[in-house]
């Protein structure tokens, strides 16, 4: 079994690499017998209307068409200590009115407490919408929750908030270009290089610790690029996007629509980078 955290819709759990999925015995091997440890799952179910929901800024899932859909997604790698901030954005398609009935959405944020064999799940908010008779969308609601347990990262402690100038797009991008070369070359240890902050960051924030994030990595890249026929998809540096998140704390870098930068059959990367003490890395 594994714990998945989904991106922009998009379920791929493999390993730690893919922003992310971590083997449950992964997790559980760091939590030992008295060490108490939180996780937060969303759970969204929502018809009739484009929907993207964000953390703290980050948009964690996506749905551009009116199709019901449904989402058990773990944010862990996205939560901060202290105050964080749940939104909605509602969409509305041009073809439909907006009276009451076209479109509903459900949420509902559980925080998954861990303390060796014992485990405690609560309920910490909930938000279903519409919530009267003509609600007015497009819309955005957002909602704020206290979370405890999380530990400090790099990319809440350390990111600078960044308005990116031309010779900036140009530095992310040559990032993303060497992580996607590497990969594809199966240069382990340089992707292992272009990756160290991240490793170790999402390790601390899923409560494995720095060493084991980075051995989750490790082990997620030699599972990724096996097999004679490994290669990536083609990367086109002109038609990648880069999407400002939190206010200019993060940045996507994606192909159009969305798509993961980094991409083979069956495996897909999405790549967010920060700059921190002043040099553009890979944080998740």
């Amino acid at each position: 079994m594994r714990i998945c955290i989904h991106n922009f819709g998009v379920a791929v759990c493999l390993a730690i690499f893919s922003a992310g999925c971590y083997s449950e015995s992964s997790i559980r091997e760091q939590v030992g017998t008295g060490m108490i440890q939180t996780f937060y799952t969303l759970s969204v179910n929502k018809s009739g209307l484009p929907l993207r929901v964000s953390v703290n800024g980050v948009p964690i899932l996506r749905w551009s068409d009116p199709d019901h859909a449904t989402s058990s997604t773990g944010i862990h790698l996205w939560a901060k200590p202290g105050v964080n901030e749940l939104t909605l954005d509602i969409g509305w398609l041009q073809d439909q009115t907006s009276e009451y009935g076209n479109g509903r959405v459900e949420v509902e944020l559980l925080s998954l407490i861990e303390q060796g064999d014992l485990e405690e799940q609560k309920s910490l908010l909930q938000q279903n919408w519409p919530t009267c008779a003509n609600p007015d969308y497009p819309t955005q609601l957002s909602l704020t929750w206290e979370a405890e347990g999380v530990q400090p990262t790099q990319l809440w402690s350390n990111a600078q908030r960044t308005v990116l100038s031309p010779d900036d797009r140009e530095k992310i991008l040559d990032l993303t270009e060497q992580l996607h070369h590497a990969i594809n070359s199966k240069d382990l240890e340089s992707v292992m290089v272009f990756s160290a902050l991240k490793a170790k960051d999402v390790g601390i924030a899923m409560h494995m610790g720095a060493a084991e994030g980075e051995r989750s990595l490790r082990d997620f890249l030699e599972f990724m690029v096996e097999g004679p026929d490994f290669a990536l998809n083609t990367l086109d540096r002109e038609s990648l996007e880069i999407h400002d998140l939190a206010n200019g704390l993060i940045f996507l870098v994606s192909g159009p629509s969305y798509t993961p930068a980094i991409q083979s059959e069956g495996v897909q990367m999405e790549v967010y980078i920060s700059k921190i003490d002043g040099e553009f890395m890979i944080i998740r």
